[in-house]
């Protein structure tokens, strides 16, 4: 089972590392990836955070974060998958692992990425629904 998330960890790197590969030079695709791998890992900790002050019943993390907090998170997690996947090398030799799997194993596994990719986005937008609606938070509208 492990195994299986390092894969997809390091498939959503190559997801995002060959989204238009041919444009950019190779150091932007792997900041691309990086990129890629870093906003999803922290939707799903904000999701994490959210579910778990409803579950408690009182908000600790989200509601006391600024915008600049949330960027200073994300470069952490930036910073942290840079050095795993660009530094030490693990997403580029997994691009040319990824290339030796059979086509099955690479369709599954970019199927996989997609679904996990799809599933954050339904986590941001139920889970902030259901944030708002369980502290009773109103957005204010600058239109």
């Amino acid at each position: 089972m492990i195994q299986f998330f390092k894969e997809l960890y390091l498939t959503g790197f190559i997801f995002f590392y060959r989204a238009y590969n041919k444009s950019w030079s190779r150091n932007t695709n792997v900041g691309k990836g990086v990129a890629g791998v870093s906003l999803f890992a922290l939707i799903y900790l904000l999701s994490l955070s959210g579910w778990t002050e409803m579950l408690v019943g009182k908000q600790f993390i989200i509601s006391h974060i600024s915008k600049l907090g949330f960027s200073v998170i994300f470069f952490l997690f930036y910073a942290a998958n840079y050095y795993i996947l660009a530094i030490c090398g693990y997403g580029i030799r997994y691009d040319c692992e990824f290339n030796s799997f059979k086509k099955s194993k690479q369709n599954f596994l970019m199927i996989a990425c997609c679904i996990t990719i799809f599933a954050s986005m339904a986590l941001v937008y139920f889970g902030g629904s259901a944030y708002q609606h369980f502290f009773h938070i109103t957005l204010k509208s600058d239109f």
